[in-house]
């Protein structure tokens, strides 16, 4: 991708609100791949997000007819941080260890006020599939496989700001190795769905209080 003017540029430092969607039909992910790839990293972060870095307030990033950030394609939000970020949507990103995602939602813990998150998988790697499977536990004797149980119950300590919060549509995602993208949806036990379930009531019950003791 071709990089900005310099009034391009100038418009985007004075940007509050900045929303992107990224659509794509199954063929052009064949067709298209590099540029896509091209687009999510490095092109999104460079040219069009570290721009607006000082001022932006509201920021929505949508891909929903891809999952991005793991596998391909990657996006680069590791050096990303806007200091006054109020708001902030997400669908079709991709969740986990490995993908800067969640880290870089935390990293807007103290000005966050808003966060929805769409359609989001979070990608268990083959081998974590398969410690999954056989029941293999780490050194500590707790299972590897991350989970959105866990991603919730962070979000309830650390955003500690947060006056409304919509996730839905949440799931699971496989990374395959043969397109190295993760697009199949994992099914989990009832037991499972339960605790992902139960910590995101803990999340939501958090942010009501907070809300109103805020409007009290």
């Amino acid at each position: 991708m071709k990089g900005i003017s310099v009034p391009q540029k100038r418009l985007l430092r004075q940007l509050k609100t900045l929303s992107i969607t990224a659509l794509c039909e199954n063929d052009e992910i064949i067709r298209r791949g590099d540029e896509l790839e091209d687009f999510w990293y490095p092109s999104l972060p460079d040219l069009f997000l570290a721009p607006t870095q000082n001022n932006l307030r509201n920021l929505s990033l949508r891909s929903p007819d891809l999952r991005v950030g793991y596998g391909r394609p990657q996006i680069g939000l590791e050096d990303i941080a806007f200091p006054h970020l109020t708001s902030l949507e997400l669908e079709g990103l991709a969740f986990g260890d490995e993908t800067p995602v969640e880290p870089f939602i935390l990293r807007h813990g103290a000005t966050l006020r808003r966060l929805t998150i769409t359609d989001c998988l979070l990608a268990c790697p083959e081998e974590q599939i398969e410690k999954q499977e056989d029941g293999d536990e780490d050194e500590a004797g707790t299972k590897t496989v991350q989970r959105w149980g866990h991603v919730f119950d962070r979000f309830r300590r650390e955003l500690v700001c947060l006056q409304e919060i919509d996730v839905t549509e949440f799931g699971y995602g496989e990374f395959r190795l043969d397109t190295c993208y993760l697009r199949d949806l994992l099914k989990i036990d009832r037991e499972q769905q339960r605790a992902d379930t139960t910590a995101l009531e803990k999340l939501e019950s958090t942010v009501r209080q907070r809300r109103d003791v805020e409007s009290s």
